[in-house]
Parts: structure tokens; sequence; C-alpha cells
């Protein structure tokens, strides 16, 4: 495993890499974070001190800058791939983040159900791209709600490789009670079924930001929070 040390913004960190060529990392072994941009406009939105679920985690880019340079007292780390998880907890542990970024959740998936026998597809070099798949392993997938039932996130960032609706669809009740922000990639497919489900939970689009022709990023939030545009 490689390791990169980065000053960044008053904060001096470590990132212990394992892909090579994988985007994500690329940005790590120069000493950034990816999606750096995105970051600072959500970061704007959120109180000090937030509380966020982190689903899909990767190697802990976001879940870094939610508990280093946006300052949350909390962060939830729900990652399912084993190869993603390694560089996870020795990010975690080598930046002294284990008392803000929770790990207690690692090696599942989130969806609408509880089911097990998923496994996970690498896609090419992107680690962060790598999709579970039903009837290939043993990793088992629950629903938020199960999971976080009477929590209050200020935030739910998802990265979930195209099962984004099933996660949402998991986290109905949290969602409609706590009325968090939300952070989430949307796949093109998905993109129709997720702006009707803004309107039915009564969330707008405060932003949005397309980095490839597969994806676009969207942080929405309810639509009565203050800075909230359709």
């Amino acid at each position: 495993m490689d390791t990169v040390a980065a000053h960044i913004d008053g904060f001096d960190l470590t990132f212990h890499l394992n892909a090579e060529g994988c985007p994500i990392q690329g940005r790590h072994r120069v000493g950034k974070f990816y999606e750096r941009a995105d970051l600072d406009r959500l970061a704007r939105y959120m109180k000090p001190g937030a509380y966020v679920i982190d689903v899909g985690a990767n190697i802990g880019n976001h879940a870094i800058y939610f508990a280093t340079l946006m300052g949350a007292s909390r962060v939830v780390a729900i990652e399912p791939n084993p190869r993603a998880i390694e560089a996870l907890r020795a990010n975690i542990s080598v930046n002294g983040l284990g008392g803000i970024v929770d790990l207690s959740a690692l090696g599942i998936g989130l969806s609408d159900r509880t089911e097990g026998g998923f496994g996970i597809a690498e896609r090419g070099r992107n680690l962060g791209a790598a999709q579970m798949q039903a009837g290939a392993g043993d990793i088992a997938v629950h629903r938020g709600d199960d999971l976080f039932a009477g929590e209050r996130p200020d935030l739910i960032k998802i990265d979930a490789e195209g099962m984004e609706m099933k996660v949402l669809s998991g986290f109905e009740a949290v969602i409609s009670d706590a009325r968090p922000a939300l952070f989430v990639e949307v796949d093109s497919g998905n993109d129709t079924a997720f702006r009707h489900w803004c309107a039915d939970l009564g969330y707008a689009v405060t932003f949005e930001a397309r980095h490839q022709a597969a994806n676009v990023n969207y942080f929405v939030q309810s639509a009565s929070a203050e800075g909230a545009a359709c």
C-alpha cells in the first residue's frame, strides 16, 4: 500500500492507497481531495458539528473531508468492498479520526430490504466504481431505516453505483423524520426517478455537478431549507 502525506487547509493528512490508476486515489497521490469543489459547495450549507452518514465511503475521501475541513462531529461510514475497507481503515487510523468516523458498519451495503448473498464486481482500475452483484458472495444489504432508526443525521451522502434509488427507499423513515440534506451520485438511468423522488419527498436541488457522462452529483435539501433552489 502506497502512502502520501498532504497539508490541506491547515490539516496534515496521510492517504494510504491501494489501487494504481484509480481516479479517486489519483487525486490523493497529488495531495488533494477528490471532487473538492463539490465538497466545498455542500459544506457551506452544513452547520458545525454535523452528523453525517456516508454510504459508499470507499477509502474515505468524503469521510475524511467531512471530519476535518467540514468539521463534522460524527461520520458513519458504510462500505461493503473489502479492498476499499482495507485502505479506509488505514486512512482513518493514520489520521487519528477514530473518534469521529464510526467504522462499526463496514462490510455491509444498503438497499431497500435486508438480503444476503451479494458480492463485489470491480470495474477497471476505478476502485470506487465497483458494484454489488446479487448471488455473487456473502455480503448482506440492509435498510437504512433498520440501522439508523430514530437517528437524525444532518447529511446523508450516497454513492452506491446504481443502487441509489434502493438506498433512498430504505431510508424513507429517517429522511421523512430528520429531513437531512442529501449528496447523491445518480446514474443517468436513474435521473428521472431521482427527480420524481425529490418532488414527492419535498426536496429541491441546491446544486448539481456532472464530472462524467454516466452520472451526476446532486446536492438536495428539504424544499423549506434556507438556500434551497429548484
